[in-house]
């Protein structure tokens, strides 16, 4: 009980946990369980509680990858539900899709749109359900779905990709930590 009160208190002063997403992820893996083409990958999913329960996962589970790129180009789309729904928190999910060839479906930075161009993924906030988002996918077009895979090629492609996700930038974090670090010994 104790654990319980200490969790919540947590949640209520962090903004990590309360922004936690794996309720989202949790509801999302039950809509999309009723498409016969979904399938879900990842270490552990077939031990979780929830997914048991479900009952239709048996036989559908994948497992960890060696080339998780390779995998995802096999698919039209590819969930990209981040752990948590903080401000700047943009992990590799929404990359590894675009670089795949494969459409985002994202969830997870509020914003997003503010980094990457909105025309290359699918934003999953912007549907009322679950229900409505599983529905639109199936729908979409293939001129449509052409439309993002073009755009997210273009941004890739891109100086602005480049400038904001590149080697440089990636390099240049490191290197101001290490300065930063060295300037308060």
């Amino acid at each position: 009980m104790e654990h319980d009160a200490r969790s919540l208190a947590l949640r209520a002063l962090d903004p990590w946990f309360r922004t936690e997403l794996i309720t989202f992820r949790l509801r999302a893996l039950e809509a999309f369980a009723r498409v016969p083409t979904f399938d879900l990958y990842g270490a552990n999913w077939d031990q979780h509680e929830r997914i048991q329960q479900l009952g239709i996962w048996r036989g559908r589970l994948g497992s960890t990858i060696a080339d998780k790129r390779r995998a995802l180009a096999r698919y039209k789309f590819t969930l990209c539900i981040e752990n948590t729904a903080f401000p700047g928190y943009l992990t590799e999910k929404l990359h590894d899709a675009l670089h795949a060839n494969s459409i985002p479906v994202y969830y997870g930075d509020p914003l997003v749109a503010s980094r990457i161009p909105a025309e290359v993924f699918v934003d999953a906030r912007a549907f009322a359900s679950l229900d409505d988002l599983v529905e639109s996918l199936r729908s979409m077009s293939e001129r449509e779905g052409r439309g993002y895979l073009d755009a997210g090629r273009a941004y890739l492609d891109s100086a602005a990709y480049e400038e904001a996700f590149g080697i440089d930038p990636y390099v240049r974090v490191f290197v101001d930590a290490i300065e930063r670090t060295n300037n308060t010994l």
